[in-house]
């Protein structure tokens, strides 16, 4: 009995070691010679840890041994269940298990998560100081990646990431994106606050550095999500160890994280933009502001799609597919043209409107037992040190569970938030697991099957992200025949990503533009072709083929009915599109129905008046129905919207 207790500590051991380093390295994992230089890696790390650790833990059953296992493990295995179940009837399942490109949120991602939710509540957190050994490595993950956009924010960052669309004064640090910054820091503050408050003595000023420095780095994010959501974090911290910091000494404490962060944050807003920053805090409380009610819409969007599909949902990681039926004209109008959205900002909604309701309860009801497994520990706990670190847990999932339902839910900090959710699920009854040795070879043949094929599928992944980005290198220095070597290579390595081909696609329309020549309109058409057959429901995809399809029915009219079909294919999924109404238009005046076109091409321009091209388009149309002031009028608006539209100012000049 006693050798079986130390396998099983000596597995604990180098189970929390593994969880201990996968928070230290996985915040700050990115890569450049990758398109997705920040989610990627992380996925693959993600991945490759929960099925390499569970391997490792099945095979450790062959000599006995004991598992946690308890409603909170049921709970998440039901919910795994229900994703697995949607992914069939989804809309695309191939999405639905790999993730939509980009996000990679699918069903072998979830089931990542939900192995290292086991994974997590097999560790006895408070034995041999492992639970404040995790949030020690949480909090020297936190301070690189907080010094690190901190150095984004003073312009000094050594690392050309590429262009992105967050504006010069946002920093996104080892994470790619402002928000999943934000995500990150709101989960990881509460947790260094906890380990302050335990330490006293000298020890306690290098435990309030990460506090201060990921305070500055949550500001500069501008992420008002994570501003609310951090702070709450820390309040429930504060609310739960109450007592503890009612006396003198502990009250004191307080003032220098807290002072520390107060001057750092004048400083970043006195280095930066003030107005910015006044402008971000106040929008906070309104609902009218631009971002606020892009996001009503997206909600509404959601909660229409949850209507339609409430039992399974249209699929994981398939909202992008979702949205475009849904959305709303105050959206489009908001929005400037519709932008299409991969992920619901909210994700409750998020879940209900992919996976279904069921499943979003369930997720609720694993949350609301996993934080009452908090309460039974701390009630419990007599050491206060370890109440304080127990309670740090706690306020980390309520500060993400807040902050996700602001946002979205990135990759790397969602894993981070299921180890936290597994280390209360350890306060989950053990049951002694006997397993014949035939069973438990069987088990870990099939777990290590499972990881090579893992394996396997983050190699052919990377690999073809790799050419992809360096394809998009070649293009855009000029290198068109090598750019178009590389996509083939991103698409061999992985045919399940239609983006590849759409590139390829753009490359030989943009020729075929330029050169007029039938066969490369017809390589681009069998190209977003292909797009088609890998995500039907991608109406990007439905809108370049159209797009191709007009372009060379200019020279040939036998491809404008199918370019209408295409196009009308499209409408169907997404009836609010500007740009396919604008190209459905441009092909009604291309045949001579002016009539129709006119009406086509006002549709477009009631979702949005600020469309240049569309203006130009009415204008050639008027022209044709002799509404000479209507078209003065387009072509006015037109070019005062884009001085670039030759056209429109020629025929201007020729009216007036």
């Amino acid at each position: 009995m006693r050798n079986e207790d130390d396998a099983l500590d000596v597995n604990e051991e180098r189970l929390q070691t593994g969880l201990r380093f996968l928070f230290l390295i996985l915040p700050l994992l990115c890569w450049p010679a990758f398109l997705w230089q920040f989610t990627l890696p992380k996925l693959v790390l993600i991945q490759l840890f929960a099925y390499l650790f569970f391997s490792f833990w099945v095979f450790s059953l062959s000599a006995g041994g004991k598992t946690r296992w308890g409603l909170p493990h049921y709970l998440v295995a039901a919910f795994l269940i229900l994703m697995t179940v949607s992914s069939f009837t989804a809309l695309s399942p191939a999405v639905a298990v790999l993730g939509k490109y980009g996000r990679y949120q699918g069903l072998l991602t979830y089931s990542s998560y939900a192995l290292l939710f086991f994974l997590a509540s097999q560790v006895s957190w408070l034995k041999n100081k492992r639970l404040f050994n995790l949030l020690l490595f949480s909090s020297i993950s936190l301070t690189a990646v907080s010094v690190y956009g901190i150095i984004q924010y003073l312009g000094l960052d050594p690392i050309n990431w590429g262009s992105h669309a967050f504006g010069n004064a946002r920093v996104f640090s080892t994470l790619g994106n402002p928000n999943y910054l934000g995500s990150y820091l709101a989960l990881s503050l509460p947790l260094a606050l906890g380990l302050y408050l335990r330490e006293d003595g000298p020890r306690k000023l290098i435990y309030g550095l990460p506090l201060i420095l990921g305070g500055v780095s949550l500001v500069i994010t501008y992420s008002r999500g994570a501003w609310l959501s951090g702070a709450i974090g820390l309040l429930v911290l504060l609310y739960l160890e109450r007592k503890r910091l009612l006396s003198r000494f502990n009250i004191r404490a307080l003032i220098l994280p807290v002072v520390g962060i107060g001057i750092a944050i004048f400083l970043s807003i006195a280095l930066g933009n003030q107005d910015y920053f006044v402008d971000r805090a106040k929008s906070i409380f309104d609902p009218g502001s631009g971002t606020f009610a892009e996001r009503l819409e997206i909600w509404k969007a959601a909660a229409e799609a949850t209507r339609d599909r409430p039992l399974l949902g249209f699929g994981p990681d398939n909202f992008r597919y979702v949205f475009p039926r849904y959305l709303t004209e105050a959206y489009v109008s908001a929005s400037g043209r519709g932008v299409l959205q991969n992920d619901a900002h909210n994700y409750l909604l998020q879940l209900s409107s992919t996976l279904g309701i069921p499943a979003a309860l369930l997720f609720v009801v694993v949350c609301i037992v996993g934080l009452g497994k908090s309460r039974r520990l701390l009630s419990e706990l007599k050491a206060a040190e370890d109440s304080i670190l127990v309670s740090a847990v706690v306020a980390s999932i309520v500060a993400y569970l807040v902050n996700i339902l602001l946002t979205v839910n990135p990759v790397g900090p969602a894993a981070l938030f299921w180890v936290l959710l597994g280390v209360l699920a350890f306060a989950s009854p053990v049951k002694e697991v006997r397993l014949k040795s035939e069973a438990v070879l069987f088990a870990g043949v099939v777990t290590a099957i499972v990881l090579v094929v893992f394996v396997i599928i983050n190699v052919s992944t990377m690999a073809a992200d790799w050419h992809y980005k360096t394809g998009m290198i070649r293009l855009s220095n000029g290198f068109e025949d090598e750019a178009i070597a590389e996509f083939k290579q991103a698409q061999g390595l992985n045919p399940f990503i239609d983006q590849y081909a759409f590139k390829l696609g753009e490359v030989w329309l943009n020729r075929a533009v330029s050169r007029r020549e039938s066969a490369d309109f017809e390589q681009a058409i069998r190209l977003f072709e292909t797009t088609l057959r890998i995500a039907a429901y991608e109406t990007n995809n439905h809108l370049f083929l159209g797009q191709t399809l007009f372009f060379a029915g200019q020279s040939d009219p036998e491809y404008l009915n199918r370019a209408i079909m295409v196009i009308d294919d499209g409408l169907r999924l997404q009836p609010l599109s500007q740009s396919m109404l604008y190209v459905r238009a441009a092909i009604e005046h291309e045949i001579g129905d002016f009539r129709k076109a006119e009406t086509t091409v006002k549709t477009a321009l009631s979702l949005n008046q600020n469309y240049a091209q569309a203006q130009e388009l009415l204008g050639l149309i008027s022209e044709e129905l002799g509404k000479d002031n209507q078209a003065i009028d387009a072509y006015e608006k037109a070019v005062s919207l884009d001085s670039g539209l030759q056209t429109a100012s020629a025929r201007l000049r020729h009216l007036r």
